[in-house]
């Protein structure tokens, strides 16, 4: 599996005049990871060894060490600055160092990787030497006692897709492929039929690619830069949630929330807003706004996906159950009406209650 992730990258790097080598040495028993976890695991590793590496060569190896199976990515790129290392996990913190493919980032890689380590009851460590390269090694115990006997199944075959993200995104880095996309949108959502649609609207690079790396695999997901992008992208779509940023340029999250709730045919979409306000008084801020739910940055992705599936179903449920209430009520032999509000707004009317007001 981890020699099969690493090599969706092969192409980019040999396109890039460097080499892709494998240590792999036997190992006493097995290892038991989640697919899509450990997947994004490598996928970030070796994005992020070609990203920082302009020659030479990247090793993926894996290894037996007492009753851990340590498995490393190295490269001979530009290297991490001693006084660096100690930041490199941390969410949004990005290496600053002279070279590199790219000077953009998601900044928050790393720390997404710690995380998934850390699900695996695992640990993850950094060597490194500025101008010679970097080493990230993973600790993973073997066997299964260490995880939950209900989360133990078979072995998934099915690929998530996520290395097409990750490897044409590497592929921009490369001069010659650069030239051939340039122009051409970073944050292309990834279209997978019959899944929920979730906007996005980030003035973060960084976050917006976080988010969207973390929901592509379950979602279709489209991506605005501010409020008034996602208010262009609503003309044309009907996204079935929508995460935004509060602190935006132009439009906030508030007008934007605002734009949806006056919208005829958006009023009911679930809203999530992302914020590194955090306390009692923003939080509810943001919900006597009319926002569904609320979450504070930094977020653990367990905790995003969870609400954001949480928050559509119960959308979905509340469309079904609106849709059988008026069936019922236009069936009822009955005037029967529907009202809202504090105002007393006629929502909902059946023709013996027009025919009674006139109407």
């Amino acid at each position: 599996l981890t020699r099969d992730l690493a090599s969706t990258f092969r192409s980019a790097i040999e396109k890039a005049g460097m080499q892709l080598c494998f240590d792999m040495s036997p190992v006493e028993g097995e290892v038991y990871v989640d697919p899509e976890m450990w997947e994004r695991i490598i996928l970030n590793l070796v994005s992020n060894a070609f990203k920082y590496s302009e020659a030479g060569s990247i090793t993926v190896g894996v290894r037996q060490e007492g009753s851990d199976l340590a498995v490393f990515v190295a490269d001979t790129g530009i290297g991490i600055p001693e006084d660096q290392l100690s930041k490199v996990f941390n969410r949004f913190h990005r290496i600053e160092a002279r070279g590199g493919r790219s000077q953009e980032g998601t900044g928050i890689g790393l720390a997404m990787v710690r995380e998934l380590v850390r699900l695996h009851g695992g640990r993850i460590d950094v060597e490194s030497r500025p101008g010679e390269g970097s080493r990230f090694t993973i600790y993973l115990p073997l066997g299964r006692q260490h995880l939950p006997h209900d989360r133990i199944v078979a072995a998934a075959t099915a690929a998530s897709g996520n290395s097409d993200i990750f490897l044409q995104e590497a592929l921009k880095w490369i001069p010659e492929v650069q030239d051939a996309v340039r122009g051409l949108p970073d944050d292309e959502p990834v279209a997978r039929e019959g899944c929920p649609t979730v906007l996005l609207a980030d003035d973060n690079t960084d976050m917006r690619d976080y988010v969207r790396r973390l929901l592509s695999g379950s979602f279709r997901v489209l991506t605005a830069r501010d409020g008034e992008e996602a208010v262009r992208l609503l003309e044309t779509e009907r996204p079935d949630l929508l995460l935004s940023d509060v602190m935006m340029p132009r439009l906030d999250g508030f007008g934007l929330l605002q734009h949806v709730r006056a919208h005829p045919e958006l009023k009911h979409t679930p809203v999530i807003f992302l914020s590194a306000r955090a306390g009692d008084e923003a939080k509810v801020e943001g919900l006597d706004a009319g926002a569904d739910d609320y979450l504070v940055k930094p977020f653990s992705a367990r905790e995003l996906l969870a609400r954001v599936e949480g928050n559509i179903k119960i959308a979905e449920s509340r469309r079904h159950a609106e849709h059988n209430l008026r069936r019922v009520i236009h069936q009822a032999p009955v005037a029967m009406t529907i009202l809202r509000g504090q105002d007393l707004v006629i929502e909902m009317a059946n023709d013996r209650a027009l025919e009674l007001w006139g109407k």
